[in-house]
């Protein structure tokens, strides 16, 4: 078999059906592993360095301007969910144009069953749906958190503003039953 070749055997299963079996390309398997042990280790590296630092870095900063470094900081974060998404959305598109799973000219990190037809169909519609609910998911949380984020200022830099906002609400809503008892009241007065 010759590099970037795809192989394939054929395996029966216990009901005597045939299935086709994608081989694992071990170049690529390889290539994954190595980018799987360095993107850990720089995740490990960034939390145990880059966070702290970022920790020490925003008590620097005035509460205003460490707000608006967190809320940049978690919006790189999802940035990643984001592309991941698109990737999924692209790889289920190509499973169901050839209705097949994997699709064709995927490499695979172990040999995998080839499906085909309503079951690869399946696996690409579960796909697209889990792609869908991460870009949701990702970008509800790339806009809420800034509006989370500057509401949480509002309240630090104004707790008195934020106090008389809660007494006018608590005071509109004991009014609201005062009225309903005072009715309460005349019906009752009616009555007897």
């Amino acid at each position: 078999m010759r590099t970037g070749d795809i192989g394939f055997r054929v395996v029966q299963d216990l009901r005597m059906t045939e299935k086709v079996v994608q081989k694992a390309d071990k170049g690529y398997r390889n290539k994954y592993l190595k980018r799987l042990i360095l993107f850990t280790g720089l995740g490990i590296v960034m939390i145990l360095w880059a966070v702290p630092l970022l920790g020490s870095f925003l008590e620097t900063l005035k509460p205003e301007q460490a707000i608006k470094t967190v809320v940049v900081v978690l919006f790189a974060m999802f940035v990643p969910l984001i592309l991941m998404a698109f990737y999924m959305m692209n790889l289920s598109r190509r499973i169901l144009k050839s209705e097949r799973f994997p699709p064709p000219g995927i490499k695979v990190i172990r040999d995998t069953v080839v499906l085909e037809g309503q079951r690869a169909r399946s696996r690409g519609y579960l796909i697209m749906i889990l792609s869908l609910i991460l870009i949701l998911l990702s970008t509800g949380f790339m806009i809420y958190m800034p509006y989370l984020f500057n509401k949480l200022l509002e309240v630090r830099q104004h707790p008195s503003e934020s106090y008389d906002s809660i007494q006018r609400i608590s005071g509109t809503i004991s009014g609201h039953m005062n009225r309903g008892n005072q009715y309460d009241q005349r019906i009752q007065s009616r009555g007897n």
